[in-house]
Protein backbone atom coordinates (compact mmCIF):
# COMPACT_ATOMS: atom_id res chain seq x y z
CA UNK A 1 0.00 0.00 0.00
CA UNK A 2 1.21 3.33 -0.76
CA UNK A 3 1.50 6.40 1.25
CA UNK A 4 -0.26 9.07 0.27
CA UNK A 5 0.68 11.54 2.79
CA UNK A 6 4.04 11.48 1.29
CA UNK A 7 3.40 11.87 -2.20
CA UNK A 8 1.17 14.72 -1.41
CA UNK A 9 4.55 16.09 0.66
CA UNK A 10 6.93 15.78 -2.78
CA UNK A 11 3.49 16.49 -5.29
CA UNK A 12 1.02 19.05 -3.64
CA UNK A 13 -2.12 19.03 -5.86
CA UNK A 14 -2.79 22.27 -4.80
CA UNK A 15 0.41 24.00 -3.86
CA UNK A 16 0.44 26.70 -1.09
CA UNK A 17 1.19 30.55 -2.28
CA UNK A 18 3.94 31.69 -0.42
CA UNK A 19 3.28 35.43 -0.84
CA UNK A 20 -0.20 35.28 -0.09
CA UNK A 21 -1.03 35.21 3.95
CA UNK A 22 -4.17 35.61 5.40
CA UNK A 23 -4.15 37.18 8.25
CA UNK A 24 -6.86 37.94 10.92
CA UNK A 25 -6.79 42.21 10.65
CA UNK A 26 -6.62 41.78 6.73
CA UNK A 27 -10.00 39.51 7.17
CA UNK A 28 -11.40 41.81 9.56
CA UNK A 29 -10.46 44.48 7.51
CA UNK A 30 -11.97 42.60 4.18
CA UNK A 31 -14.99 42.24 6.29
CA UNK A 32 -15.83 46.10 7.31
CA UNK A 33 -15.01 46.83 3.31
CA UNK A 34 -17.39 44.51 2.46
CA UNK A 35 -20.22 45.69 5.41
CA UNK A 36 -19.28 49.42 4.61
CA UNK A 37 -19.98 48.32 0.47
CA UNK A 38 -23.00 46.96 1.68
CA UNK A 39 -24.61 50.28 3.30
CA UNK A 40 -23.30 52.55 0.92
CA UNK A 41 -24.77 50.87 -2.19
CA UNK A 42 -24.85 52.36 -5.68
CA UNK A 43 -23.61 55.46 -4.13
CA UNK A 44 -19.93 54.71 -4.51
CA UNK A 45 -20.31 53.60 -8.13
CA UNK A 46 -22.24 57.03 -8.83
CA UNK A 47 -19.55 58.70 -6.99
CA UNK A 48 -16.79 57.12 -9.28
CA UNK A 49 -19.01 58.08 -12.01
CA UNK A 50 -19.08 61.18 -10.91
CA UNK A 51 -15.46 62.12 -10.69
CA UNK A 52 -14.87 60.36 -14.10
CA UNK A 53 -17.12 62.79 -15.47
CA UNK A 54 -16.17 65.67 -13.76
CA UNK A 55 -12.08 65.07 -14.55
CA UNK A 56 -12.79 63.64 -17.98
CA UNK A 57 -10.72 60.41 -17.94
CA UNK A 58 -10.36 57.30 -15.68
CA UNK A 59 -9.98 57.77 -12.16
CA UNK A 60 -6.86 56.40 -10.06
CA UNK A 61 -6.93 55.20 -6.63
CA UNK A 62 -3.88 58.43 -5.83
CA UNK A 63 -5.89 61.22 -7.27
CA UNK A 64 -8.78 60.34 -5.49
CA UNK A 65 -6.59 59.65 -2.30
CA UNK A 66 -5.00 63.27 -2.87
CA UNK A 67 -8.74 64.82 -3.11
CA UNK A 68 -9.72 63.40 -0.04
CA UNK A 69 -6.92 64.52 2.11
CA UNK A 70 -7.52 68.15 0.18
CA UNK A 71 -11.43 67.45 1.74
CA UNK A 72 -10.40 66.00 4.82
CA UNK A 73 -8.02 69.40 5.58
CA UNK A 74 -10.29 72.11 4.47
CA UNK A 75 -13.05 69.99 6.02
CA UNK A 76 -11.56 68.59 8.72
CA UNK A 77 -13.01 64.91 7.99
CA UNK A 78 -10.80 62.25 9.10
CA UNK A 79 -9.40 59.60 6.42
CA UNK A 80 -9.41 55.96 8.15
CA UNK A 81 -6.76 53.72 7.86
CA UNK A 82 -9.12 51.54 5.09
CA UNK A 83 -9.63 54.18 3.46
CA UNK A 84 -5.76 55.28 2.77
CA UNK A 85 -5.29 51.73 1.92
CA UNK A 86 -8.05 50.50 -0.38
CA UNK A 87 -9.97 52.16 -3.12
CA UNK A 88 -13.50 50.32 -2.38
CA UNK A 89 -13.06 51.58 0.94
CA UNK A 90 -11.70 55.13 -0.17
CA UNK A 91 -15.13 55.29 -2.40
CA UNK A 92 -16.86 54.06 1.13
CA UNK A 93 -15.47 57.31 2.53
CA UNK A 94 -16.58 59.31 -0.13
CA UNK A 95 -20.40 58.21 -0.17
CA UNK A 96 -20.18 58.47 3.98
CA UNK A 97 -19.11 62.23 3.43
CA UNK A 98 -20.63 63.24 0.20
CA UNK A 99 -22.80 65.96 2.04
CA UNK A 100 -20.12 67.35 3.09
CA UNK A 101 -17.68 66.76 0.29
CA UNK A 102 -19.75 67.61 -2.42
CA UNK A 103 -20.36 71.38 -2.50
CA UNK A 104 -16.79 72.64 -2.04
CA UNK A 105 -15.65 69.51 -4.94
CA UNK A 106 -16.32 71.60 -7.39
CA UNK A 107 -15.14 74.68 -5.55
CA UNK A 108 -11.57 72.71 -4.83
CA UNK A 109 -11.27 71.70 -8.69
CA UNK A 110 -11.87 75.50 -9.75
CA UNK A 111 -9.32 76.90 -7.31
CA UNK A 112 -6.62 74.08 -8.69
CA UNK A 113 -7.53 75.00 -12.10
CA UNK A 114 -5.62 71.86 -13.39
CA UNK A 115 -5.13 71.33 -17.16
CA UNK A 116 -2.73 68.27 -16.30
CA UNK A 117 -1.04 66.60 -13.56
CA UNK A 118 1.19 64.46 -15.70
CA UNK A 119 2.69 64.20 -19.22
CA UNK A 120 2.22 66.04 -22.19
CA UNK A 121 -0.43 68.60 -21.93
CA UNK A 122 -0.80 68.71 -25.89
CA UNK A 123 -2.16 65.07 -25.83
CA UNK A 124 -3.43 63.72 -22.17
CA UNK A 125 -3.21 60.15 -21.54
CA UNK A 126 -5.67 58.16 -19.36
CA UNK A 127 -4.50 59.08 -15.87
CA UNK A 128 -4.03 63.20 -16.43
CA UNK A 129 -7.04 65.56 -15.42
CA UNK A 130 -8.57 67.56 -18.15
CA UNK A 131 -11.14 70.11 -15.96
CA UNK A 132 -10.84 73.36 -18.41
CA UNK A 133 -14.46 72.15 -20.56
CA UNK A 134 -16.07 69.61 -17.87
CA UNK A 135 -16.37 72.97 -15.38
CA UNK A 136 -19.23 74.42 -17.02
CA UNK A 137 -21.24 71.31 -17.26
CA UNK A 138 -24.00 70.70 -15.13
CA UNK A 139 -24.13 67.20 -12.87
CA UNK A 140 -26.89 65.62 -10.92
CA UNK A 141 -26.68 64.63 -7.47
CA UNK A 142 -28.99 61.33 -7.19
CA UNK A 143 -29.45 61.94 -3.43
CA UNK A 144 -31.65 65.37 -4.76
CA UNK A 145 -34.97 64.05 -6.13
CA UNK A 146 -35.53 66.99 -7.81
CA UNK A 147 -32.64 66.82 -9.73
CA UNK A 148 -32.96 63.70 -11.14
CA UNK A 149 -36.77 64.32 -12.03
CA UNK A 150 -35.40 67.61 -13.85
CA UNK A 151 -32.17 66.12 -15.55
CA UNK A 152 -31.67 66.08 -18.45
Amino acid sequence: MMNYTFVNGLFPVFPVEAHKHNTTQSQRDNERIEKRKMKNGLKTEYIYAYFNRLIGSHVTFPLLLSFAKIFAQDLQIYIDRLAKRNRSALLCWYAENWDSIKPALHRVVKDLNIQSIVGNQARPATNEIVISQVTNQKMCDPSDLSQLLNYH
